[in-house]
C-alpha cells in the first residue's frame, strides 16, 4: 500500500511540473525563459534540470518563486488563474511527498547495499556453515 501511495505522489509532483512546463511552452510561447525563472527563484544552474525532471528541488521556496513567476507572467498575458499554479499548498504537499519518496528510495538502496556487503563479507563463512550443516544432516547425526 505504501508503495502505491509514494508512486502516486511522485506522479502528482511530476504532473505539476509537467503542467507548469506545458503552460510555459504551449500557452506562453516558451516564456518566461529559464534564465528569467532562475533569476526569480535565485537558483541559477538547476532550473532547466527541475523542469526536465532530472533533478528534484532541495528547497520549496525557490520552487514556489518559480511558480509565482510563471503565474505572474500568465496573468500579464491575460490568462485566467490556473488551479495548479494558484494552490501553493498543493505544491508544498507534492514536494514533501516527493521528498519522502526520495528518502525512502535512498533508504532502500542503502539497505540493499548493506545486505550485499554483508553477503560479500560473510558469504564464504555462510557457505561453510551450510555445507557443514548439510554434512551433519547427511551423516544422520541431526536425525539421531
Amino acid at each position: 500500500m505504501a508503495q502505491a501511495v509514494t508512486g502516486m505522489s511522485a506522479k502528482n509532483f511530476v504532473a505539476l511540473i509537467a503542467g507548469l512546463v506545458a503552460l510555459c511552452n504551449d500557452r506562453l510561447d516558451r516564456q518566461p525563459s529559464n534564465r528569467a525563472l532562475a533569476k526569480a527563484a535565485t537558483v541559477w544552474p538547476t532550473i532547466g534540470d527541475w523542469l526536465r525532471g532530472e533533478q528534484f528541488p532541495q528547497w520549496i521556496d525557490p520552487l514556489l518563486k518559480l511558480v509565482r513567476a510563471v503565474r505572474a507572467h500568465a496573468a500579464q498575458g491575460g490568462l485566467p488563474p490556473l488551479a495548479h499554479l494558484a494552490d501553493e499548498q498543493r505544491w508544498r504537499r507534492r514536494c514533501q511527498d516527493e521528498a519522502r519518496r526520495h528518502i525512502e528510495e535512498t533508504r532502500t538502496m542503502v539497505q540493499a547495499e548493506q545486505g550485499r556487503a554483508v553477503t560479500r563479507t560473510n558469504g564464504s563463512r555462510f557457505a561453510e556453515y551450510v555445507a557443514g550443516f548439510t554434512r551433519i544432516h547427511d551423516d544422520g547425526v541431526a536425525d539421531g
